[in-house]
């Protein structure tokens, strides 16, 4: 049969026969989110792809605005100091390094928070391949049983919860 260049044999599991069930691999999700948003497709968490590029697109454009702001506070400050015309005139040289500090920044905490947004991306899409074939069934069940457990004295009689999480096979 054909085959998806992308698609290998990790990333597919046979169900039936001329259908797989898709079964994405952690470390490509990762390498391809080195382009924004291509984890989230590979896994094909395509609703994603929009909120990473809202998201980076906004920091994006937050740091921009705040470079522009700090460049001209930095031109007016450096131009009053020289004693030349500037965009805010009547404004000490004091008011404007304050103002000009402040937008620098700003402009550091946005493109930090670019970065950290960039690293979440991929960090998603790594998380999500894993998860893709976690078990989330509504057996949650636990009961109540005699156990003895080690204690100050020697073995201690008591009443323990136990807990066994059903493990599913990802394989026909």
């Amino acid at each position: 049969g054909q085959t998806d260049s992308l698609t290998t044999s990790r990333d597919s599991i046979p169900l039936e026969k001329g259908k797989v069930q898709f079964r994405p691999v952690p470390q490509r999700a990762a390498l391809l989110s080195l382009i924004p948003g291509g984890g989230q497709l590979y896994n094909r968490r395509y609703w994603k792809v929009p909120i990473v590029y809202g998201v980076m697109g906004g920091l994006f454009f937050l740091a921009e605005d705040n470079r522009k702001e700090y460049v001209r506070f930095r031109d007016a400050y450096q131009k009053e100091l020289a004693g030349e015309p500037h965009d805010f005139p009547g404004v000490s040289a004091t008011v404007l390094r304050n103002n000009r500090d402040i937008w620098h920044k700003n402009m550091e905490e946005a493109y930090i928070f670019l970065g950290l947004a960039y690293l979440i991306q991929i960090a998603e899409a790594y998380v999500d391949a894993h998860l893709q074939d976690f078990d989330i069934s509504d057996d949650l069940s636990a009961r109540w049983k005699p156990v003895v457990s080690p204690g100050p004295g020697g073995m201690v009689p008591g009443i323990g919860l136990v807990i066994r999480p059903t493990i599913r096979s990802v394989l026909p």
